[in-house]
């Protein structure tokens, strides 16, 4: 916590005066004034944060955050971790592997920001419940359902981002007669009608530094939501189907024949 010293620069200014004594009546001494009381010492404004016993402490924390995105992070903490004197040790990365080496040598973080609720399963005979460490209350059902698992709540959410959107361009689609496809069968008869009027349907990447590759996950989860529904993707992050099942198979298939296909995707010509 920074600690701010101020300095007080007490001058006291004494003027003396010389009264000189005249003929005349000797003159009234002005009325003294009792001297001032001291005032009681102020209190301390009340901490606006629950530091729940923890000041002075240190914290260690692995997250996804890296360059802006940790600066921006750290930011939303630093009024916490000022008020409570508590020092934040975090180490930004997107290599999973460093959960499981720590975790494995003994060393674990007091704080994991996992991104996603699934790997919440993988960890939970190394992590504690926080139902008594913050007020449950403040998430809705849904929220707490993505952070449990087997029935106890291990995650809190407090950053979510949309992701698998597709995005397209309504005057094109005015232009030529397109509607936006609501089932994966629409989608697909979608994208062989736009390479028949000679357009390509798909656009995209999978770069991203050290995350490289995170895109085509995404892929994979939405096409088995479409083709096997959100039960079979559950099981599935429970490991309770194995990636050698067919089905996964199948969706990566599908993803190869779209994305490597340089009819299909302008992302066949650069990266594959």
């Amino acid at each position: 916590m920074f600690k701010r010293i101020w300095w007080i620069l007490l001058s006291v200014l004494v003027v003396g005066s010389i009264l000189l004594a005249a003929c005349g009546p000797k003159p009234t001494p002005a009325p003294t004034e009792a001297p001032p009381t001291e005032a009681p010492p102020t209190e301390a404004p009340p901490s606006k944060h629950d530091c729940m016993g923890g000041e002075g402490g240190t914290v260690s924390m692995i997250g996804v955050w890296s360059g802006d995105e940790e600066g921006s992070f750290k930011s939303i903490l630093q009024p916490f971790l000022d008020e409570c004197n508590i020092s934040l040790e975090y180490e930004g990365t997107r290599d999973l592997a460093v959960y499981s080496t720590r975790i494995e040598g003994g060393n674990p973080p007091d704080i994991a920001g996992l991104p996603n609720p699934g790997l919440l399963a993988e960890f939970k005979d190394y992590m504690a419940p926080l139902g008594g460490v913050i007020d449950l209350d403040q998430y809705s059902p849904a929220w707490q359902s993505l952070g449990s698992v087997e029935g106890t709540i291990y995650g809190a959410f407090f950053k979510a981002d949309t992701k698998s959107l597709i995005w397209y361009s309504p005057p094109v689609f005015e232009a030529m007669g397109y509607a936006v496809p609501i089932t994966w069968d629409e989608m697909t008869a979608l994208m062989d009608q736009i390479v028949a009027d000679g357009g390509m349907p798909w656009s995209g990447g999978i770069e991203s530094g050290e995350a490289t590759g995170w895109v085509s996950t995404d892929w994979i989860q939405d096409l088995l939501l479409r083709t096997k529904g959100a039960d079979f993707v559950e099981q599935w992050a429970r490991h309770e189907i194995p990636w050698t099942d067919p089905a996964i198979k199948e969706a990566f298939e599908i993803y190869y024949d779209i994305c490597a296909d340089d009819t299909y995707a302008l992302l066949a010509r650069r990266a594959l």
